[in-house]
């Protein structure tokens, strides 16, 4: 069935569409003007896509035979923040290593992931699923068989660079793929700039055009070399960079993996989000923002801390706000319900596919429905999980539980295969742990939780406070000198065995054993929940497909996508015009309103001036281009994806999209959807005007 989606006349720049997709794309890619073969695209581990990796949160690519990694600054904040410290704050300064030798050693867990291979593992996995088979055997059919998949492939790779694989499904469960990666785990910055140039702006600009940020950074792959000492990779495909850039109206490609939409999401879904879900959620995080930005405040070794953690609750929070105002301001909503009436009259209008798809749709919308009645509960339990030291705790108490199990009945991320990456995730965290933040955060956790409906608390939760005298008392049991934030407390809770933990008296274990069923609860409602989608999304999605022949594509699920489009302008309302560039002159004036934004070093200030005679002024804007716009279909995750022009020749990177497309990952628009983009050109300005970047300049071809 899934062939049928394949076959297909694509949309503008709506899409994030399957490599493989793009072969039959050859005459629309044509006609926008990208000049690269479909079949070329259409090879995840081709030329073109060969050089696109993943970061694990966000995309990049190499861009020198050397292994050097194009990406976003925001994507590089945890290397930044494993080497800040108060008298280096390089989360605020940037860095720029003088050579290969003084480059930054990543944080343990920083991997990149280049893509090996792909596979259509569906009958493997669906080959125990019945019709009549369950919900929750089904969810537990074929998540045995997945696991089974990720194991022969890992298992596979007896010598050799280290293998990763992932089974993911496309189209609601009608296909799944077993994709392998090669992992490499030496993964070193080389170049971030200040966080006054690489997200300048800050909140005020942040999701909104014009931007002058320079968002972007370079880091190094390393493997051992034949003497054991560690040499850079050499990828086998490299995006070459086009100093000319790209002007209005030019052709461009995104290549990257973008971390999830919720294109086939019901229209009652986002209604309850709009309603319900999300002002609950932004209410928490402009909360949890005040709380953080206090406890930065209160010394530079807590700025330091928690910049990253920071900058990540206002985007956050701004996100969340950005989709309300858009569903509020705009036909998004009446989008959905038209094109869900649209499908239901299509359906309705002929008794075969009434029969055919009729039941399998109505039952969608009510699992939906009751679903969402409990969105509060789950909302709550993800923020939970924002204490780092619950956090910790929760997951050790239930690696413990799932180590007395065969390795193919533990649960999902807590598999043998997992243990290092939840060890090296723990110290990650440590890394920007800090003490007081962490129990202000919970406090207000708590009090959220309070103000619950009472028919989505935890019992759980209550029952724990009383029995330990309160809020307050709770608290200070919690927080005095707790193990967990130590490393042998850390190393101690992942070697543990389920019965020391039993017994032990630690609050933080007290508070995991008790909210333990609260999980095992919560997992069997989701996946119960998950079966009924994999046996009614499909339907729903065939529905689609033979409804709308071309036009359905897969939601993104942090797999290798390509967008296609054009550099575009766009009117966000009455009278409202902006054109799909920004300069060096743009970011001059802004810097000038010396109330509203952070100067940039003075040594780029001082440099603005000299734009229009630089090599790499654009010859109609007279000026260095900043960041443009395209209409791409990018997400979250997206970042630091390659732009490329029409040859495929590296132009710019990913970093954003603009306010009014914060509902696109329900509904795509055309008229507002816009990517946003820092310019190659100012990539390269800034580097010129650094004289320990010479070598990397040189590196990437471009030395003066």
């Amino acid at each position: 069935m899934w062939l049928t989606l394949m076959i297909s006349t694509a949309l503008a720049a709506e899409g994030m569409w399957l490599p493989e997709q793009l072969p039959g794309f050859a005459a629309e890619l044509k006609a926008a003007g990208i000049r690269i073969p479909a079949e070329t695209l259409g090879d995840p581990m081709g030329p073109v896509l060969g050089a696109v990796v993943s970061l694990g949160f966000c995309s990049g690519a190499f861009i020198s035979s050397s292994g050097l990694i194009a990406t976003n600054h925001h994507c590089v904040e945890e290397w930044l923040s494993a080497h800040a410290t108060a008298e280096r704050p390089l989360a605020h300064d940037g860095f720029l290593a003088k050579n290969m030798g003084e480059e930054l050693p990543g944080p343990s867990g920083q991997s990149v992931y280049i893509l090996e291979s792909t596979t259509d593992v569906t009958a493997a996995i669906l080959g125990s699923v019945k019709p009549d088979t369950a919900d929750l055997d089904r969810t537990a059919a074929v998540e045995r068989a997945q696991k089974e998949e990720v194991a022969r492939c890992e298992k596979g790779k007896k010598r050799g660079p280290r293998r990763t694989c992932e089974v993911v499904d496309d189209w609601g469960g009608t296909r799944y793929r077993l994709l392998a990666y090669r992992e490499i785990e030496d993964v070193r910055l080389v170049y971030a700039p200040p966080k006054s140039v690489g997200s300048f702006g800050g909140d005020r600009d942040n999701f909104d055009w014009p931007r002058h940020d320079g968002d972007f950074a370079l880091l190094r792959a390393y493997v051992s070399g034949d003497k054991g000492a560690a040499v850079p990779f050499l990828p086998a495909h490299v995006l070459p960079i086009e100093p000319a850039g790209v002007a209005p109206g030019d052709a461009v490609l995104v290549a990257g993996f973008p971390g999830g939409t919720s294109r086939y999401d019901r229209a009652s879904q986002l209604r309850r989000v709009a309603e319900v879900t999300f002002p609950a959620r932004v209410a928490v995080l402009k909360q949890i923002e005040a709380v953080v930005s206090a406890e930065a405040a209160a010394s530079p070794e807590a700025a330091a801390r928690l910049s990253a953690d920071l900058a990540s609750v206002a985007n956050s929070r701004k996100y969340v706000q950005g989709v309300l105002d858009n569903v509020a301001g705009s036909p998004v909503l009446v989008a959905k319900q038209q094109m869900e009436a649209e499908l239901a009259a299509w359906v309705a209008a002929d008794p075969a596919r009434k029969q055919k798809y009729g039941a399998a749709i109505e039952e969608l919308q009510r699992r939906a429905d009751a679903w969402d009645q409990h969105d509060l509960q789950r909302l709550f339990r993800r923020f939970l999980r924002w204490s780092t030291l619950y956090n910790s705790a929760a997951a050790g108490y239930r690696l413990s539980v799932e180590r007395e199990k065969p390795d193919m009945e533990r649960a999902q991320g807590y598999q043998k295969r997992d243990e290092a990456d939840l060890a090296e995730s723990f110290e990650r965290a440590a890394r920007t742990w800090w003490g007081p933040a962490d129990q202000a955060l919970l406090r207000l956790l708590l009090t959220v939780h309070a103000d619950l409906p009472p028919e989505q608390r935890l019992p759980e939760l209550d029952g724990w406070l009383k029995e330990h005298g309160g809020v307050d008392a709770a608290l200070s049991a919690l927080y005095q000198s707790p193990a967990l934030a130590t490393e042998a407390g850390r190393r101690e809770l992942l070697a543990a065995k389920r019965a020391t933990l039993d017994r032990s008296t630690d609050p933080w274990l007290g508070l995991a054993r008790a909210l333990y069923p609260v999980e095992l609860r919560a997992e069997a409602e989701q996946k119960a929940y998950n079966g009924a989608l994999s046996r009614l999304m499909p339907v729903y999605m065939a529905a689609l497909a033979e409804q709308r022949p071309g036009r359905v594509y897969p939601d993104a699920n942090g797999t290798l996508r390509v967008t296609w489009g054009k550099l575009a302008p766009y009117s966000p309302r009455d009278a409202v015009s902006f054109e799909p560039q920004t300069t060096l002159g743009g970011l001059a004036e802004k810097i000038a309103m010396s109330d509203r934004y952070e100067r940039p070093p003075e040594a780029l200030v001082t440099r603005l001036p000299t734009g229009p005679k630089s090599r790499y002024a654009d010859p109609k804007l007279g000026d260095v281009p900043v960041g443009f716009l395209s209409d791409l279909d990018t997400t979250g995750g997206n970042s630091g994806s390659a732009t490329l022009n029409a040859d495929g020749r590296f132009v710019g990177f990913v970093f954003d999209g603009n306010y009014e497309s914060m509902a696109a990952d329900w509904l795509y628009d055309p008229a507002l959807t816009r990517s946003i983009h820092a310019d190659v050109r100012y990539f390269l300005w800034t580097l010129e005007g650094l004289p320990d970047a010479t070598w990397i300049l040189r590196e990437l071809g471009q030395a003066p």
